[in-house]
């Protein structure tokens, strides 16, 4: 934590610095057996700014004595489903939905994913590892990993979309993009096709749970890569 610092018009080359959180009062009420400290603060952090923070925010700040992570995790739920209830009339269902951070960087590609819409990343490594595809199969060999990314409806992208995708691919660190896509007869139009059975094939799809109409884009890159890349494409998409 820094100082909040803020030149002084009055004073050349002074300034000041706005006071911060009262940590240690609040922990001596904690002691001194007031166990319950709610504040609402305007405050301001002296942080880079990004898309989705900005030096001033509303804070929350909470002080608890003899609780445990379930327990502040119960009290931010009611509080923010209080909020919702309160600002705009919706009922949050409680408990929220928990994921890990391994959960969300292996489906998503990021800690803090978009959930609105779907589109999982499906991991493919295992079945990459017996195909006569060798791009897939060296990658595996290596310790890298095989994802795939099901498009719903993105069969009908042109030329120009997918390889636009492919580019975005190579620009977020990937060595390129492969795909599938299966048309309104539920055929393969892929370069793919001559490197798998047409178990391995069958296998592909079901697993990605791909459709007539569906577009299969693949990620095959070393371990901590490759959901970064993938989750990214599928921000893009």
């Amino acid at each position: 934590a820094r100082d909040f610092l803020v030149p002084s018009r009055l004073r050349k080359g002074s300034f000041y610095a706005l006071p911060q959180s009262p940590q240690i009062y609040k922990q001596l009420l904690m002691v001194g057996g007031i166990d319950r400290y709610f504040q609402i603060a305007k405050c301001f952090r002296d942080e880079d700014l990004r898309a989705d923070r900005q030096l001033e925010f509303t804070q929350v700040d909470m002080e608890f004595s003899f609780v445990d992570e379930e327990d502040v995790i119960e009290i931010l739920e009611m509080v923010f489903q209080n909020i919702m209830r309160e600002t705009i009339g919706y009922e949050l269902k409680l408990p929220l939905r928990r994921m890990t951070y391994k959960e969300a960087m292996e489906c998503y590609g990021f800690d803090k994913p978009d959930l609105r819409f779907g589109m999982p990343m499906v991991d493919l490594t295992e079945l990459m590892r017996v195909s006569d595809f060798s791009v897939f199969r060296k990658v595996v060999d290596q310790g890298g990993v095989v994802k795939a990314l099901n498009v719903k409806g993105g069969q009908s992208f042109t030329r120009t979309q997918i390889e636009y995708l492919t580019e975005k691919a190579i620009e977020f660190g990937g060595s390129g993009m492969a795909w599938i896509a299966i048309d309104e007869n539920n055929e393969i139009q892929s370069i793919l096709t001559k490197y798998f059975t047409d178990a391995q094939m069958k296998e592909i799809l079901t697993t990605t749970d791909a459709k007539a109409g569906d577009l299969i884009i693949f990620c095959a890159e070393p371990q901590n890569q490759a959901s970064i890349i993938l989750g990214s494409l599928r921000l893009e998409v």
